[in-house]
């Protein structure tokens, strides 16, 4: 109440979550607000989701983009990620693979395993840049050894198939295998038709 940013996040993130207090997004969203309007940049990407989502205020897209963009220009890889998958699908601005490719990038270079494995299929499929599937592998790799299950699949899909690396039946089932754990329906197909 006397105006520290920090804590005004912090209380959002217990009425959201429900920690020591009964789950209030409306009352999250005001303590978002109230960050945010400070300027902390995690706030602001929260207020970007409860925008998008619905979350305790009425859905606006343009209002999700404009405190997105806030706490992106900050340096906050979820943001940055999140207005990735923005341009790259056209959710509440005009599709655009360049800037999707951009902003994944800031993202990816902070380790965000989401951006990483979205800036690879950028690279793999040549959206927004200029395609190379070397660079595609080695995003891939930085967001499988993160755990990111569709990144795993990836990478096995690319050693099954030789896409810029040898084929390597071994590694390909190892990625798919580790894919399968995270729930991915094509990776447990692929393990299925091994056996």
């Amino acid at each position: 109440k006397q105006g520290n940013a920090s804590a005004q996040y912090n209380l959002g993130v217990c009425y959201e979550n429900g920690r020591a207090v009964t789950i209030d997004r409306e009352n999250a969203f005001e303590w978002y607000q109230k960050a945010a309007d400070k300027g902390h940049a995690g706030a602001q990407y929260k207020l970007g989701v409860c925008y998008g989502d619905g979350r305790g205020i009425t859905k606006d897209e343009g209002k999700a983009i404009y405190w997105f963009e806030q706490s992106a220009k900050q340096g906050c890889a979820d943001a940055q990620c999140t207005l990735g998958v923005r341009y790259h699908y056209g959710i509440g601005v005009a599709k655009d693979e360049e800037k999707a490719a951009y902003w994944y990038e800031l993202a990816a270079k902070q380790g965000n395993p989401r951006a990483q494995r979205d800036l690879g299929t950028c690279y793999e499929e040549g959206r927004g840049v200029e395609r190379d599937r070397r660079k595609a592998i080695d995003l891939y790799e930085l967001a499988a050894n993160q755990g990111d299950g569709i990144a795993q699949y990836n990478l096995g899909n690319c050693y099954e198939n030789g896409y810029n690396v040898k084929i390597d039946k071994q590694k390909a089932n190892y990625w798919y295998k580790l894919a399968a754990q995270q729930g991915n329906a094509g990776a447990r197909r692929k393990i299925g038709l091994r056996r």
